[in-house]
């Protein structure tokens, strides 16, 4: 019964970062917003999506900026700081960590494709 709560809580928790993932989410602020503690939320991530908070929220930022970045020419550090990084070079770590090549590469790989 527990389990299932929580899964159900988590659920509405991703949701919600899913709407607001280019807005300044800490894991404080998200805790609060929900009624956990931030080490509680930490947890529930760790169990339920087998990911650190932060690891989710950079996935979740780099897959929304993937689409912006294949589908139009908007500058790279425009469509960094759209999808809530801090700078260019914040995305581009992330994106590397994901895809294991920088954002401007995958972009030209991308567009022979099509």
């Amino acid at each position: 019964q527990k389990c299932f709560l929580l899964w159900k809580i988590f659920g509405k928790i991703t949701e919600y970062m899913k709407n607001h993932y280019d807005e300044a989410l800490s894991l404080e602020k998200v805790a609060d917003r929900f009624g956990f503690s931030p080490t509680y939320l930490s947890r529930i991530f760790k169990r339920y999506a087998n990911i650190s908070y932060r690891d989710y929220l950079q996935d979740l930022r780099v897959e929304y900026a993937v689409k912006e970045m294949v589908h139009t020419a908007h500058e790279l550090g425009d469509i960094a700081v759209n999808h809530g990084f801090s700078d260019s070079r914040a995305f581009a770590k992330a994106f590397v960590k994901r895809y294991g090549c920088l954002p401007s590469e995958y972009r030209k790989r991308a567009r022979k494709c099509y």
